[in-house]
């Protein structure tokens, strides 16, 4: 973890390397968002959160790379820390918008299917349903509960209940 954003960009892309510009950019309600045009000619999506605990782009960072290893296709993880004034930050590679293939949803459908259907053995302790650390939806903590069921009533109860944290209380 950085302890500052400039930190973090000498430390991936060289000590020669700063944020030319950034740009703000659509997409997120919970994190102000940016597109950092660097001294390279490089680009960098930023994600900055001055309310968030301190661990909140740790968490995302750790499931982002957890997914990714399962052979999903998700942004990759540059960078997570504090700025100066305490804001948390991620850093992400930058992705252009694009058009959608045909097939966009289906591809979508098989890529999420195949990730639930990955071992967990490195995920989680004795390949138990669930992660190895808790995290966030949207502001609120996901606190995982490990188990060897996955079932229906836990999908139920967290997905489609506007109050996530009713899972932890309710299986």
């Amino acid at each position: 973890m950085y302890q500052s954003l400039e930190a973090a960009i000498e430390d991936v892309w060289g000590q020669d390397v700063s944020i030319k510009k950034k740009q703000s950019v659509s997409g997120g309600d919970i994190n102000d968002a940016y597109r950092l045009v660097l001294s390279n000619g490089e680009d960098a999506f930023l994600k900055l959160n001055h309310n968030a605990s301190k661990d909140f782009f740790t968490a995302e960072a750790n499931g982002l790379k957890a997914m990714g290893e399962t052979g999903s296709n998700v942004p990759n993880v540059l960078a997570y820390g504090n700025t100066a004034d305490n804001a948390k930050f991620l850093i992400l590679r930058y992705e252009e918008n694009g058009n959608r293939a045909s097939d966009y949803w289906e591809s979508l459908g098989r890529m999420l299917a195949n990730m639930h259907r990955a071992k967990t053995k490195g995920f989680t302790p004795n390949s138990l349903y669930g992660f190895y650390e808790n995290n966030f939806i949207f502001r609120d903590a996901q606190n995982f509960q490990r188990g060897k069921i996955f079932s229906r009533r836990f999908f139920f109860i967290c997905v489609s209940n506007k109050n996530f944290c009713a899972c932890r209380r309710e299986i």
